[in-house]
């Protein structure tokens, strides 16, 4: 019985540690596919730290002109944080003012994951169980 008790402690360890290392080893750049209720698109995270995504007739590119300014599109991403915080940040490029879209992200594996945000300049989601949550795979 002694000898079962240490087993199962040895493999509850072995299990704890190599779930760790899959998630330490996620890395957000890339190129992925979001499909939600209302269609599909993409969305583009570079190793720069800037963001651009496309969904049917909305895309906004890393760096963008509206309204005769000029915006940069960037994410921060908080590996460190359970669940991982991904923040989408709008700004101003003369201003330096903006907007940032406090978000989350669930790892499913390293090539898919759910992602949820809140509205601009607002709270960090809660939990994954919102409308707003999407489900991202990496296609490049």
């Amino acid at each position: 019985m002694k000898k079962i008790a240490i087993i199962l402690f040895i493999s509850g360890i072995i299990t704890s540690c190599n779930t760790k290392e899959k998630i330490s080893d996620f890395n957000i750049v890339g190129k992925w596919k979001a499909e939600d209720n209302s269609g599909s698109g993409y969305f583009i995270f570079t190793k720069s730290g800037f963001a651009s995504y496309n969904f049917g007739n909305k895309k906004m590119d890393s760096v963008f002109t509206r309204n005769n300014k000029n915006y940069n599109f960037t994410y921060n991403i908080d590996y460190n944080m359970n669940p991982i915080n991904l923040d989408l940040l709008l700004q101003n490029t003369e201003t330096k003012t903006g907007m940032k879209m406090l978000g989350m992200i669930k790892l499913i594996n390293r090539n898919e994951i759910l992602y949820v945000r809140g509205g601009g300049n607002k709270e960090r989601p809660t939990n994954f169980n919102q409308k707003e949550t999407i489900r991202l795979k990496r296609v490049e």
